[in-house]
């Protein structure tokens, strides 16, 4: 697979090291996409990166090789990720550059390694006096139940603060800039509606904190209360060991993984106008910021509240039963054969099934529009980014509701199931769409 350049590429010099680790053994055809997709990617020949186009060369499936049909090349491709991951998380975790394969896209990019924290030193804020530092949690002095506690910890490890994205933007290679000027020319009709080069599009990330509070509180939280923060103090019953906790968590910036994901995706895909794309935590938006511009809104009610500016135009609401901990979406007008309403099925451990909803309507003010991707659950949102990202996915997507007009979009709203296992998705699937004709 090596090629005239290959040799003096450092580069290629790692993919080579890493398909020869015990990681790439077993199984081969791993070590066959791998190979295949690195040196595309870093011959610049992302035509041969399709789906359709690998399931012919790796997999040996014939010309009338359907990829909606046959699922081989996504499958084997989220293994090769987690194959990655743990390669670099082990065998090759003193490599100053990590190779990855992005979701959305079949192209290998190369990126430094952040350099490892330094040790704390005594008087530099460890153990109890961390309390300030980006991505720490206090511990309020009343203490915690364990539940409690452990929900918080995970929240913590498990996400990362929006301001991180911009740093992540801005240290990709060369060859990761000519992969997105490639996704960007792939744009279609949606895409060209949101990322423009006369407005400012606003990515809003969800309020994890938020969705904690109304989950200890068992209650959800007003747009108007969210807003003049009139939240935040211990609801009736709550037990004492919380109250500090539920007073800390309106203080918090925390967005899901699943989240930061899809603004990485959409990052990449708006890479022709990055001047004119912002990330924010959905605690920094005002009323007003939504009468200018594009805004992506990412995550359900439970978690923005800023959903609750557009959801009399929706057919599709998420509802949350708070006595049970089950999310789910409303269909306000079912049709024939639809259901009242989707709530999600099984649980993390034994999986099961979760929706999701991708909308898209028009701003405040008309003179904009607003996508919103909203799961029931983080494996929902992860599936919706997942058709928004996939240029293939969209295009299949878009056409199946007839949401393009004579190459113009229309406001139109989608919703999807998917399954889940162990915290991951499947593809979705779609179950019901609306175009909107009349969105206010």
């Amino acid at each position: 697979m090596a090629t005239k350049d290959s040799p003096r590429d450092p580069r290629w010099r790692l993919v080579e090291r890493v398909a020869d680790s015990a990681s790439f053994q077993k199984p081969s055809r791993l070590r066959d996409l791998f190979l295949y997709i690195c040196e595309n990617s870093l011959q610049g020949r992302l035509e041969d990166l399709r789906e359709q186009r690998i399931g012919e060369v790796v997999f040996g499936r014939g010309h009338d090789f359907r990829p909606n049909d046959d699922t081989i090349v996504r499958v084997e491709a989220r293994k090769l990720r987690k194959r990655l991951e743990e390669y670099f998380a082990s065998e090759g975790s003193q490599d100053p550059v990590v190779i990855s394969i992005p979701k959305g896209a079949y192209v290998a990019s190369f990126e430094s390694r952040a350099p490892a924290a330094s040790p704390a030193r005594p008087g530099d804020g460890a153990g109890s006096g961390s309390a300030g530092l980006p991505g720490t949690v206090t511990r309020p002095p009343g203490g915690w139940t364990r539940g409690a506690a452990v929900a918080v910890i995970v929240m913590a490890v498990t996400t990362v603060l929006c301001g991180s994205l911009a740093a992540w933007y801005a240290v990709r290679d060369r060859q990761s800039a000519r992969v997105l000027a490639y996704m960007a020319a792939q744009k279609n009709p949606l895409w060209n509606a949101l990322f423009t080069k006369d407005q400012q599009t606003y990515i809003v990330c969800a309020d994890s904190a938020l969705a904690l509070y109304e989950d200890i509180t068992g209650g959800p939280v007003t747009l108007s209360d969210y807003v003049n923060r009139h939240y935040g103090m211990a609801a009736g019953g709550t037990p004492e060991t919380l109250k500090d906790l539920l007073g800390v968590l309106p203080q918090r910036q925390y967005t899901g993984i699943s989240d930061v994901r899809l603004v990485q995706g959409l990052l990449q895909l708006n890479y022709e106008y990055p001047g004119r794309t912002t990330v924010r935590h959905a605690r920094d938006m005002q009323l007003i910021d939504f009468k200018n511009g594009n805004f992506i809104l990412i995550g359900s009610r439970h978690a923005d509240p800023w959903v609750e500016l557009f959801e009399n135009s929706l057919n599709f609401r998420f509802v949350f039963d708070f006595k049970a901990q089950r999310p789910g979406f409303r269909n306000m007008n079912p049709r024939p054969n639809e259901r009242s309403i989707y709530w999600r099925q099984g649980n993390v451990t034994q999986g099961g099934e979760t929706y999701s909803v991708i909308s898209y309507l028009p701003n405040v003010a008309h003179n904009g529009g607003v996508l919103m991707v909203a799961g029931a659950t983080g494996e929902g949102t992860e599936a919706a980014g997942e058709y928004l990202t996939h240029p293939g996915m969209l295009d299949e997507l878009l056409k199946s509701i007839h949401a393009v007009d004579h190459g113009r979009i229309r406001y139109f709203e989608v919703l999807l199931k998917s399954g889940t296992l162990g915290g991951t998705s499947e593809r979705g699937e779609i179950v019901a769409s609306r175009i909107l004709n009349n969105a206010k």
